[in-house]
């Protein structure tokens, strides 16, 4: 008997080619995409992080012609990414988009339409080109990688030793494999979020997953151990006078209310931020050390 079954059409969609821009980093860090018009945002954020060597660890933000997509979140009011396609929220050429991740560092991407092309049946996305290695995570957005860089360039740099161990002890900021990005693009990981890290109050946050977990990272410019240790009293205080501890809270509200402090810290001072809190002199007598 004849087989009369009609194979079923493959889904089709447009095909979009992407140019992901970090902002502020010079020389510039980029990366060249081809993706379908059928991958929602939430899928684009992961295949970001995949070519741009990013760990998801963080929360992450569109923002395209004044709508925010993002992780759905109590404190972060924002579209569903996940519910949205790439098609639906860049329609044209002329869309504008920047994709924030890690609200702490602040990794700001320019999202840059370069061509869509008509349907075609909808596959894997594609990485075509791109120039140097992405930061590493936790680093303290661009001016502490900056100092990263620098400390890494000048075996004299007191920092020097320390951040060659924390990068991995190969980390070279002018590499970039075409093909190793594919191969992340191509790895079922890299569309699956891996189980979120919680930062550590009053730190840069996790350590990147190849760094040696004997060495604390880099503290940011200009401050100390003591430092860090009077930021993590406030941040202890103002949790407790809320009513909260850390793992009653999102990252989202741990980055903000840790930005704040810094905020606080750069205007007042630590000495006064601290007294500020009504936290004990030593506390923050240790910081005019």
């Amino acid at each position: 008997m004849a087989d009369n079954s009609v194979a079923a059409e493959p889904p089709m969609s447009p095909v979009y080619r992407l140019k992901v821009s970090l902002v502020g980093t010079r020389p510039p860090i980029w990366r060249r995409l081809q993706i379908s018009g059928a991958m929602t945002l939430k899928q684009l954020h992961l295949a970001i992080q995949a070519v741009m060597g990013w760990q998801n660890y963080h929360l992450y933000m569109f923002r395209i012609d004044g709508l925010e997509y993002g992780q759905p979140d109590p404190e972060l009011p924002c579209v569903n990414a996940g519910s949205v396609t790439v098609r639906q929220a860049l329609p044209t050429q002329t869309v504008r988009c920047t994709y924030e991740y890690d609200f702490g560092d602040g990794w700001e991407h320019k999202i840059s339409v370069e061509a869509i092309a008509p349907d075609a049946p909808v596959g894997r996305p594609v990485c075509l080109d791109g120039r140097r290695a992405g930061p590493p995570e936790d680093c303290g957005g661009v001016p502490g990688y900056e100092r990263v860089l620098e400390a890494l360039a000048d075996p004299k740099d007191p920092e020097h030793d320390e951040m060659v161990k924390w990068t991995g002890g190969d980390f070279d900021p002018e590499r970039f494999d075409v093909e190793e990005a594919n191969r992340r693009l191509g790895s079922e990981r890299s569309l699956k979020p891996p189980r979120p890290k919680k930062n550590r109050v009053g730190t840069r946050g996790s350590r990147t997953p190849h760094s040696n977990p004997d060495v604390e990272p880099p503290l940011p410019t200009g401050m100390t151990h003591e430092d860090m240790d009077t930021l993590s009293a406030i941040m202890a205080a103002e949790l407790d006078a809320r009513g909260l501890t850390p793992d009653q809270t999102t990252e989202a509200v741990l980055e903000d209310l840790m930005l704040d402090i810094h905020a606080r810290a750069l205007s007042l001072g630590l000495r006064a931020l601290a007294a500020e809190r009504r936290l004990s002199p030593a506390a923050s007598e240790r910081t005019d050390s």
